[in-house]
């Protein structure tokens, strides 16, 4: 296909919301943090939207939040942080009654 006749169909799909965005793959090991680690909490029901913005929006250097997840079981919410040392995932907890972390030792993106 010619690049013109690509980009139109990239565009048609766009604006069909086929498409919906993009993301960059982010070597995390030259840019900051790379400890990956999921943190799943059990938090006060009334409580969670202050405390779920409150971690998305954190303003610590060592720690990126990449993704917050409301969950519907034994956890309330999992985060999905990046954090420069295992003892960084402390400074997430204010305000969670319960947590469990898990660690990620690898990640498969599927394409």
């Amino acid at each position: 296909m010619a690049r013109p006749a690509i980009h139109k169909r990239i565009e048609n799909h766009e604006n069909q919301g086929i498409i919906i965005g993009y993301r960059a793959q982010v070597n995390w090991r030259k840019v900051g943090p790379c400890i990956r680690c999921l943190i799943f909490t059990k938090i006060n029901g009334g409580n969670f939207d202050n405390i779920a913005n409150e971690s998305t929006i954190v303003d610590i250097p060592e720690i990126t939040v990449e993704e917050c997840h409301r969950l519907a079981g034994e956890w309330c919410m999992v985060l999905k942080v990046r954090i420069t040392t295992p003892e960084d995932t402390t400074k997430l907890l204010e305000g969670v009654m319960e947590s469990s972390t898990t660690f990620v030792i690898l990640t498969i993106l599927w394409h």
